[in-house]
């Protein structure tokens, strides 16, 4: 655990300062984006089993490979480089999982952007996902299934942890104010052990749900909702305007929402682990998906020209990194 948290503390270090306060945006376009945010967050969560427990993992969709929605399929590591140099080491700790509702998957099995040849074959960019498609990442934390397991707590940074446990430690947090599933299977422990680098994870753990990154096609540029779990869910400008109706572990979830690409907008556990990446925002970085990126950073506020040099050579993906790194 000291060397997660170790981890944490040196990729907090390399980020830029806080992201502008939602106060300090123009009021009508933050307080849209927000609104449009816990709605959103309200959707998925409305039932005891959060909606996207039903959508496709990404890998099995590219991969063609048969399907069973539910199970936990932890990505593998890999390097993130910027300039030719490694920034975000495969070594990090992180698990993470992508899934697709069956609009977005459907586009893509019927428009075969699986497969790079028929990306490369389709120019400048591919045909735009249908307005109802929906992609989620859910980025989790291992808890031990004994004893007691910090969790890092993001407030402008790193500045503390939650002590956490399953068997109700007096002065712990419990698991019920996550939402959090069970390490059922050898399988989901062995690719959790893998992307944790880890290999005393073991069934009966769980994992904690410690960020949620969701968009929907609802606009052409698409709609950028994250969230992370607090401790104090109901202090600072990330909680603002959630809606009485998110009760139970949805409501210890903070939000940051945008429809701009100027306006920041950043998860701690994914973007702020990118140098510069506290500053950063969702639909800047998502404007750069395309086949053929080798490197996607470094990402700012404000789009990049479709006429930038970047583009060159590549085929645009409508927003989507997992077109673009996960066709085959």
């Amino acid at each position: 655990m000291r060397r997660v948290l170790a981890a944490m503390a040196t990729l907090a270090g390399c980020a830029a300062g806080p992201t502008t306060p939602t106060a300090a945006l123009p009021h009508a376009a933050a307080s849209t984006a927000r609104a449009r945010g816990w709605q959103l967050w309200q959707e998925l969560t409305a039932t005891p089993t959060p909606a996207w427990e039903t959508w496709l993992p990404s890998d099995a969709v590219f991969a063609g490979t048969p399907i069973t929605t539910g199970t936990l399929l932890f990505r593998p590591p890999h390097d993130i480089r910027m300039n030719g140099r490694i920034v975000v080491p495969a070594s990090e700790p992180l698990l993470y999982t992508v899934l697709l509702n069956e609009p977005a998957a459907a586009h893509i099995r019927d428009r075969h952007l699986a497969s790079r040849a028929d990306l490369r074959a389709l120019g400048a960019a591919i045909p735009a996902f249908p307005t109802a498609a929906r992609a989620i990442k859910l980025v989790w934390f291992p808890v031990r299934a004994t004893g007691t397991t910090d969790v890092p707590v993001w407030d402008d940074g790193w500045t503390h942890r939650a002590t956490v446990s399953l068997a109700g430690v007096p002065g712990t947090v419990p698991v019920d104010r996550f939402y959090h599933r069970t390490l059922a299977t050898a399988a989901e422990r062995d690719a959790a052990r893998l992307a944790w680098h880890d290999d005393g994870v073991a069934i009966g753990d769980v994992v904690v749900l410690v960020a949620v990154h969701v968009t929907t096609k609802d606009v052409p540029d698409w709609t950028w909702t994250t969230l992370w779990w607090h401790d104090a869910p109901d202090r600072g400008r990330f909680a603002a305007d959630r809606p009485a109706s998110i009760t139970g572990w949805a409501a210890s979830y903070v939000m940051d929402a945008t429809l701009d690409a100027a306006m920041p907008c950043m998860n701690p556990w994914l973007e702020a682990r990118f140098p510069g990446g506290a500053a950063s925002n969702c639909v800047s970085c998502h404007a750069r998906a395309a086949a053929g990126a080798r490197e996607f950073l470094p990402v700012t506020a404000g789009r990049t020209p479709a006429t930038d040099a970047y583009f060159a050579d590549k085929t645009s993906t409508d927003f989507m990194w997992s077109v673009a790194l996960e066709s085959r």
